[in-house]
């Protein structure tokens, strides 16, 4: 049993991926500097190496938003059953209930106010391959039956820890849902090639396909830290290698792949990688991740910029990757897009503040004092605060919604790579991706561009 899903609890939810900071990029590879006093501090008491993070494996943050102490209930193994009910330990706010929405209208929500389609659906001129490159728990790819099943809604949150204790329930598999889910809601779009792994849909109107694949970082990992040089390695090799292994394919029915374009979603961040094994083997020391920040005992900064000096990362591993230089495959349209992190900062952690990457954010909808916003600030946002689970079958059915509903930036970034995906199938791109140039999407000066905004500035 892997540590990283010992300790999946009622305490974790897919609000907290976890607490790095970006500290932004001027060049490719190049990241601004932080106070080097402040990182020579920081690195002195949690070393140098960052590692992958995500709400599976950094639990204990009782929901709190910029060190408050704002707490919600029952969740466990990134989905929460029942009533989404926020409480306010100090009693000065009251209860505050929310309610989710579903895939198809976090869609429509994210389009503007007069309903018109941002998703380019019928455009589509040529196939594309997403790649969720995520934590798949060394091969769990998709959700346990319990949950792509009619009787979801009756699956206990004691089963939930189960299933996330013994690796069966994966932070991967349950981005990799969203996604098909997203997919399963648009009209045209049908499954006609499916494994553990993949999923090929059709666009019935247009006649190409939209692929969506499972990149596992933790397959070439023997510990529990999924470590930068392995995360840039896996990304280079992997993503060449998903992408070669569906061109030329041929699909039931006859017909064959042939990819022109590739997007790679990353819906996690970094955090160093003995700060992921200490939080895990000190929850009770420290509750919130808050908590465990204050008590490194570093003084004269405060939490915002320890916060920024935690997600540093080096640039030596990811340039290639970043720069596009290191992909194979026969054409330059790439896109990256990344999570901006859960914890109400007005900044992007990393990988999404690398100024190559789309840093996504979810925006909040309801206009309330309690409880705050629990994204980070990204390059743009999207709608779908909180989404209901819906359980899908392997043939594409998407079923009624269920009591289960999970969020975060996790689940906002890849609608922004569906629509990188269905906007790169075009035969004129609106917002192509050149890499290694700085995305479309990201040159506004300003964050948190609504996306429709931003593929309008393009």
């Amino acid at each position: 049993m892997r540590k990283r899903n010992l300790l999946v609890s009622a305490l974790a939810l897919a609000l907290v991926i976890s607490l790095v900071a970006s500290v932004g990029a001027s060049e490719p590879g190049e990241l601004q500097s932080v106070d080097p006093g402040l990182l020579r501090a920081v690195n002195a008491v949690v070393g140098e190496d960052r590692c992958v993070a995500h709400e599976l494996n950094t639990p204990g943050q009782g929901l709190h938003f910029s060190g408050t102490g704002l707490h919600f209930s029952g969740t466990t193994g990134g989905l929460i059953r029942g009533s989404i009910t926020f409480t306010d330990p100090a009693l000065e706010q009251p209860n505050t209930t929310l309610t989710p929405v579903l895939a198809e209208r976090t869609i429509s929500d994210t389009g503007s106010p007069t309903g018109t389609p941002f998703l380019p659906l019928g455009e589509m001129a040529g196939d594309v391959v997403i790649v969720v490159a995520d934590d798949f728990a060394g091969g769990a790819f998709r959700l346990p039956s319990d949950l792509d099943d009619p009787a979801a809604g009756t699956t206990t949150l004691a089963r939930l820890k189960a299933l996330a204790e013994s690796g069966e329930l994966s932070h991967g598999a349950l981005v990799m849902h969203h996604l098909n889910a997203l997919i399963a809601s648009l009209p045209s779009f049908t499954v006609v090639d499916a494994d553990r792994d993949y999923t090929v849909w059709l666009n019935g109107d247009a006649g190409h396909h939209v692929v969506v694949a499972g990149l596992d970082l933790a397959e070439a990992v023997s510990s529990d830290a999924i470590a930068v040089d392995v995360v840039a390695d896996a990304l280079v090799k992997g993503v060449n290698g998903v992408v070669s292994r569906f061109d030329m394919l041929d699909l039931p029915g006859g017909d064959t792949l042939s990819p022109e374009g590739v997007v790679v979603n990353m819906s996690w961040v970094f955090l160093p990688c003995s700060s992921i094994e200490e939080f895990l083997a000190n929850k009770d020391a420290y509750p919130t991740f808050a908590d465990y920040v204050n008590g490194l005992g570093i003084t004269g900064y405060d939490f915002d910029e320890v916060v920024r000096a935690l997600g540093y990362v080096g640039d030596g591993a990811l340039v290639g990757f970043l720069d596009g230089g290191s992909f194979e495959f026969m054409s330059p349209k790439a896109a990256l897009v990344a999570a901006s992190g859960n914890f109400g900062m007005g900044y992007q952690m990393l990988p999404a503040g690398w100024r190559q990457v789309v840093g996504v954010a979810v925006r909040r909808e309801e206009q309330r004092d309690f409880p705050g916003r629990y994204s980070n600030s990204g390059d743009v946002t999207v709608a779908g605060e909180w989404v209901g689970f819906q359980p899908l079958t392997l043939d594409g059915a998407l079923g009624d919604p269920t009591i289960l509903s999970y969020a975060g930036t996790s689940y906002a970034a890849p609608l922004v790579s569906l629509y990188a995906a269905l906007d790169l199938s075009r035969s004129a791109p609106q917002c192509r991706h050149l890499q290694p140039n700085e995305p479309p999407l990201t040159k506004s000066p300003e964050l948190d561009v609504p996306l429709v905004d931003a593929i309008g500035a393009c």
